[in-house]
């Protein structure tokens, strides 16, 4: 599976809970969709839910993927921007076409961040049939072989549905800024994204 062939699946809003099946729960950012690819010839290509190439706009993400990634991955996640404290959905949109001296002047003042939440490929391998579960497992693992830190985060996710709601089994993204869920069936295997 190539990048560009990749579509991926949207959160849609529920009212309720389905009653039965076991679910993961994870935060739902609201920030810039992001695909982003580490080929196996190390060459690093971040694309939006669109298919709009975002490599250049996000060149610290571009740049900390080839230098952080020993080998070919296919991620699904978030390009996120902190700034005093809360997300910043602003200054990711300065971002978009500009020439390259002003993103990296953005890049120096507002760093991005890519908040993964879906490992669709590694080593070659597509895990995009693979249960919701295992990928998760599989994103986890990644995360603590390869020592990933800022600007990589795991989205914070619970397979708990505590009666409060599924919130209650989440950090909150900051205290003026409250993250929505999305939930994954976790058996038999969910549709990667």
């Amino acid at each position: 599976m190539a990048m560009r062939d990749f579509v991926p699946i949207l959160a849609e809003p529920v009212t309720e809970l389905p009653p039965v099946g076991d679910y993961g729960f994870e935060v739902k950012w609201d920030e810039f969709r992001c695909i982003l690819e580490r080929a196996a010839d190390g060459t690093v290509h971040l694309q939006s839910r669109q298919g709009t190439a975002l490599t250049m706009a996000f060149s610290d993400i571009a740049e900390a993927a080839q230098r952080d990634f020993p080998e070919e991955v296919l991620l699904d996640g978030e390009v996120v921007i902190w700034h005093g404290g809360r997300l910043d959905f602003g200054r990711l949109q300065r971002r978009l076409n500009r020439k390259p001296a002003t993103v990296r002047r953005e890049n120096a003042q507002s760093p991005a961040h890519f908040v993964a939440f879906d490992l669709l490929r590694r080593a070659g391998e597509d895990l995009t049939e693979r249960a919701y579960k295992q990928r998760r497992d599989g994103l986890e693992t990644l995360f603590e072989e390869w020592h990933l830190t800022p600007p990589w985060t795991l989205c914070p996710a619970t397979g708990k549905r505590p009666g409060g709601g599924c919130r209650s089994g989440l950090p909150r993204a900051s205290k003026e800024s409250s993250p929505k869920t999305y939930d994954n069936h976790i058996d038999p295997a969910s549709e990667a994204g």
